[in-house]
């Protein structure tokens, strides 16, 4: 239970993170970039701040928040909030 609320906590953080790099590096092509740069600014997050993630593991923590931005950038996607090239 602790991770879901850990989840629910962070996800408009990771949401706004998402929004921020798809607002900084608009080049069609580039989600792989965005997808290692936002993972270096969760890791650092985690180790500046380690209660950020709750009592959760370092790996376990960048491996939930992952999914968490492949799935809203396929929502996003998929509702064309973010504009692809076809």
């Amino acid at each position: 239970m602790n991770t879901l609320i850990t989840i629910i906590k962070v996800l408009p953080l990771i949401i706004d993170l998402v929004r921020g790099l798809e607002g900084v590096i608009t080049q069609s092509g580039q989600g792989q970039v965005k997808l290692a740069i936002a993972q270096e600014v969760l890791a650092a997050a985690y180790d500046e701040a380690k209660d950020v993630a709750g009592n959760m593991p370092r790996e376990t923590w960048i491996k939930i928040a992952t999914n968490l931005i492949c799935k809203i950038v396929g929502i996003f996607n998929a509702h064309g909030i973010f504009k692809t090239s076809k």
